[in-house]
């Protein structure tokens, strides 16, 4: 009986002693970690929309005429000009489809803007050309772009995949409004002296260039400039005080350059 007991006990010894065993040489593994999330492609193909702010600076010539004829007038044309510039600021929309690195697209954006502008011309030459020079006489000019705006295609490169580089021309537009003063007698009311303005969207071409880049999928700032040229217009100022046939002409030439900064918002379709 006691050899009975002894035999069970001991041989449940070593059915735990083996068990203990099993364990501490079996462990289970780790959790798997789960798999890596891969960044997103960045693409510069879709639609976009954004804001842009900067500074423009252009000349206005200005070339002064005399009707019916300077020679009937008595006085000598001449040419002028002044400078327009001011802050600008403003929204686009546009486009991009990419192949490769290449990529091409268009543009639209218009601005408001506070470029404008002034000179003053005298004395004034009277007579036979050459002329001689008329004491208190002076012309005085003004110029002021209300809006402008572009539609352009832009071509580049995306010499890295968040850095585009680009060329860009196309249709620019802009209001201006112009006046003049010529003054052939002392201030106030004269026949001598002769007042013109008029308003004009000016309709011409822009080109330029720029870097965009992408700080991240959606958004993206970039830096530009371009030159543009908006042609040219002309008015007739007449005398304060009736004076038929007399009158005088400004036709006005406009072009300039603006540097712009701006962000864009890219659309995930």
């Amino acid at each position: 009986m006691r050899t009975s007991l002894f035999s069970i006990f001991a041989a449940a010894g070593l059915i735990g002693a083996g068990a203990a065993n099993a364990a501490d040489i079996y462990t289970p593994p780790p959790p798997a970690d789960p798999a890596p999330i891969a960044p997103p492609v960045l693409s510069w193909h879709g639609g976009y929309i954004g804001f842009h702010a900067g500074y423009t600076w252009g000349n206005v010539d200005v070339n002064t005429n005399y009707l019916p004829s300077p020679g009937a007038f008595g006085a000598v044309p001449f040419s002028s000009s002044l400078d327009m510039d001011g802050f600008l600021g403003g929204a686009q929309i546009g486009y991009n489809w990419q192949m490769d690195t290449f990529v091409f697209g268009v543009e639209v954006d218009v601005s408001y803007t506070g470029a404008d502008g002034s000179n003053l011309v005298g004395p004034l030459l009277v007579g036979a050309a050459p002329g001689v020079p008329l004491a208190g006489s002076f012309q005085t000019l003004g110029a002021e772009m209300d809006w402008f705006g572009t539609a352009r295609l832009r071509a580049g490169v995306a010499v890295a995949p968040e850095v585009l580089l680009y060329a860009t021309g196309g249709l620019a537009w802009g209001r201006i409004e112009y006046d003049s003063f010529t003054a052939f007698a002392p201030p106030g009311p004269s026949p001598f002296n002769y007042v013109g303005s008029h308003s004009t969207t000016r309709v011409g071409w822009t080109v330029g260039g720029g870097i965009e880049w992408a700080a991240s999928p959606d958004w993206s700032v970039k830096l530009e400039y371009l030159y543009y040229d908006l042609g040219s217009s002309s008015h007739v100022a007449f005398p304060q005080l009736p004076n038929a046939p007399f009158a005088v002409t400004q036709s006005y030439d406009v072009d300039g350059h603006i540097v712009r900064a701006g962000v864009n918002y890219r659309f995930s379709w």
